[in-house]
């Protein structure tokens, strides 16, 4: 009986199969299979609209929300070295008062230090009152200098370089305090040993946190490590840490480095470059070389933001001229660099919006009035743009040749 059921079973399956393939080739159920796929079609369709009708929903919510966040922008220039040979002195003083005016060295450049938020340099000397003036190799310079700087906008100094110890312990100590009686800030020395090494600002809502290091001290024995913020990885991953503490929306590296008159990057600085970016450093302005070295930018993935290293800024204010060191007239050039960042206040997101570049030659020349060193931004010169100077063919030639050594290092477009 069971035999007879299955088999009976498997019979009525095959004559089942027989008949609607037959019927199949014949395009019997053509009209039921284009139905049905009309309603696979406009179900898909109606996805497809439910989807982008969702993605523009979307994007107008997001639109909508950034126009409700709010914004806020700050502007940083950093440059690089500046310097006070004897000549630089002797050029500042007046014969008859007996008193130093270093203000002329930056009139030309007064007006962009003004228009933004938070400018820094190098400061590589020492002021110690106490003790005669010199220039190179260990620099001590009139407290004037300090004015100067302080009358043309900067806010900032990096005190950490190696000339930072060629008054000794008193020199350090000494720059620190007429630092701090005109109301300058200055980071790279220290004077106790519990003196913070870090800094933050806060500029126009966004904080910043600064580091800064020198990779030595010209061989000048110093017994208190405190005092100056040498190059050491330990101390550099503790200072960015206390930074990241502390919410820093950017982490700036200050740090003198390098080897001098050369415009490639050596081993110590790719090195520590590429440390002190990885473990969180956004930006590196870098001096010592005493001409510009190259400048990169380091995209981040998924984000419209980048981080940003230049080697070395180059001189902004010395004697260091190129018929004394065998020719190499990159030591007349140097480099302002002027970075917008912006953050979102809603968010808290803050990211690098903008790099300028700042072309600068230093123009020492001399007249019935004696030696004069003025810093001369060389594209607002060639334009035309400054109103005080006059241009003479010398000069234009001098700040040519000047602008295409510093093209020939920097992409300034």
């Amino acid at each position: 009986m069971k035999r007879s059921f299955l088999k009976y079973l498997v019979t009525s399956l095959l004559v089942f199969l027989v008949i609607f393939s037959f019927l199949f080739s014949r395009g019997y159920f053509d009209p039921l299979i284009k139905v049905y796929a009309n309603k696979l079609e406009s179900t898909d369709k109606n996805e497809n609209i439910d989807d982008k009708e969702k993605e523009i929903e979307n994007n107008q919510l997001q639109n909508e929300q950034i126009a409700k966040d709010e914004f806020t922008e700050a502007s940083i220039l950093a440059c690089g070295d500046i310097m006070f040979h004897m000549p630089q002195n002797r050029a500042a003083l007046d014969i008859k008062t007996g008193e130093f005016n270093f203000d002329e060295n930056f009139m030309y450049i007064k007006n962009i230090l003004q228009e933004t938020d938070f400018s820094m340099a190098n400061f590589e000397t020492v002021v110690n009152p106490e003790t005669k003036l010199s220039g190179y190799p260990n620099f001590n310079s009139p407290k004037e200098t300090l004015e100067a700087i302080k009358n043309a906008g900067f806010d900032l100094l990096s005190t950490a370089n190696n000339h930072s110890f060629d008054r000794g312990k008193s020199g350090v100590l000494s720059t620190i305090e007429e630092i701090e009686k005109i109301d300058l800030e200055y980071i790279g020395t220290n004077k106790t040993p519990e003196t913070e090494r870090t800094r933050t600002y806060d500029i126009n809502g966004i904080k910043i946190g600064i580091l800064c290091y020198t990779y030595g001290l010209n061989g000048h024995i110093n017994n208190e490590p405190y005092l100056v913020n040498e190059i050491d990885k330990d101390n550099i991953l503790e200072d960015i840490n206390r930074l990241k503490d502390k919410s820093c929306d950017k982490i700036i590296l200050f740090i003198h480095w390098g080897t001098e008159y050369a415009n490639y990057q050596d081993d110590q600085q790719i090195d520590i470059e590429k440390f002190a970016r990885e473990n969180g450093v956004d930006i590196i302005f870098g001096s010592h070389p005493h001409v510009i070295q190259k400048a990169v930018k380091y995209d981040i993935e998924d984000r419209d933001d980048f981080k940003y290293t230049i080697f070395s800024m180059g001189n902004f204010l010395s004697n260091q001229r190129g018929q004394y060191l065998n020719n190499n007239y990159y030591t007349e050039d140097g480099i302002m660099v002027k970075l917008t960042l912006k953050k979102n206040m809603t968010t808290g997101e803050t990211k690098l919006k903008n790099i300028e570049y700042i072309p600068t030659y230093v123009h020492r020349y001399n007249d019935e009035l004696g030696w004069h060193y003025r810093i001369v931004p060389v594209k607002q010169a060639l334009n035309g743009e400054i109103d005080e100077l006059i241009m003479t063919d010398a000069l234009k030639n001098l700040l040519t040749n000047s602008l295409e050594r510093t093209a020939s290092i920097i992409d300034l477009d």
